[in-house]
């Protein structure tokens, strides 16, 4: 494996330890930020992850048997599903990131639980299916069990 495809293994590693940091981070912004009771707060983050462990069931067979349109044919079909899912995340951690953007004036109570509780089910499912191709994209690109032993270690190091 090439040193460029190394960097860009390892930079897939760090974003993806960067999305699992902001698991907990979550559960501080919906309570002390945007001020939801801990029941909703709860419900979105139990949402979040059924909707997660139902995608982790998927996400592997995705990677293996589903071809993305024009991606898979340049880059191949697990980092297209990774590509696909670090792009839908870099555009629900903006919005995740604020103020619910349809409750602007609204003083409906049920608005923000169901804003926050769809954007984290979809950032769950993106993580899992950018986790498990990246992990899965280590294994077969790897040349020898020497480099899968230093793509694992540059993964596995924090």
């Amino acid at each position: 494996m090439h040193t460029r495809e190394r960097f860009l293994c390892a930079a897939g590693s760090i974003f993806n330890e960067l999305c699992k940091c902001m698991f907990s981070f979550r559960l501080l912004f919906l309570m002390e930020v945007v001020e939801l009771s801990a029941a909703d707060t709860g419900l979105i983050i139990l949402i979040g992850q059924i909707v997660d462990a139902l995608t982790s069931v998927i996400s592997g067979y995705l990677g293996d048997m589903v071809k993305v349109p024009v991606l898979s044919q340049k880059i191949g079909m697990r980092k297209s599903w990774h590509l696909m899912a670090t792009v839908f995340t870099g555009i629900v951690v903006p919005l995740w990131g604020n103020r619910c953007i349809l409750c602007g004036g609204n003083h409906q109570t049920w608005l923000p639980p169901v804003y926050y509780g769809f954007l984290y089910s979809l950032y769950n499912m993106c993580f899992s299916v950018m986790e498990i191709n990246h992990l899965a994209f280590i294994t077969t690109s790897a040349v020898s069990v020497e480099e899968l032993t230093d793509l694992s270690a540059i993964s596995a190091s924090r």
